[in-house]
């Protein structure tokens, strides 16, 4: 699951090699602050992958792999998250589905949606109401796409 329609075991040597990437490039620029984010992946190699791009990069990340767990994560949050990063395919409901019900506990939360799938199958999927950034992708990649969300 979460990596839309190439496979996990034909992904696998390339999630690591973004992890390592993202390790070594570090972030592509120094952003002004650093974001706590809230991210919702139901893969865990992918949300361990993803995580540590964003503790690279001087986020504070909280993981959750089901819509369950991203609840709880919001419900005992000290303070409200300042990005959800969201799989767009999680298996209980789509993840634009689950933002919008966690919206309503954090109003200031941005949002990037990620997925294996394109953008266009990926809003055929849930209606898309965020950035949106396809895998794989580099902490580069992500940390280019935040810096944008906050600008």
């Amino acid at each position: 699951m979460g990596f839309g329609p190439w496979g996990f075991d034909s992904l696998r040597p390339h999630l690591l090699k973004l992890t390592l990437l993202s390790i070594v490039d570090g972030p592509s620029t120094v952003l002004a602050a650093m974001v706590s984010v809230l991210l919702i992946e139901d893969d865990s190699l992918v949300r361990h992958v993803v995580t540590t791009m964003l503790e690279v990069a001087g986020h504070q990340v909280v993981g959750a792999g089901s819509p369950r767990e991203a609840r709880a994560a919001v419900a005992g949050a000290e303070a409200p998250f300042d990005l959800i990063v969201a799989d767009v395919r999680l298996p209980e409901l789509p993840g634009p589905e689950l933002v919008a019900e966690l919206r309503l506990l954090q109003p200031t939360a941005r949002c990037l949606y990620i997925s294996g799938y394109g953008y266009d199958e990926a809003a055929e999927y849930a209606e898309l109401d965020g950035p949106f950034l396809p895998k794989p992708f580099t902490g580069n990649d992500l940390n280019d796409k935040i810096d944008l969300m906050f600008d």
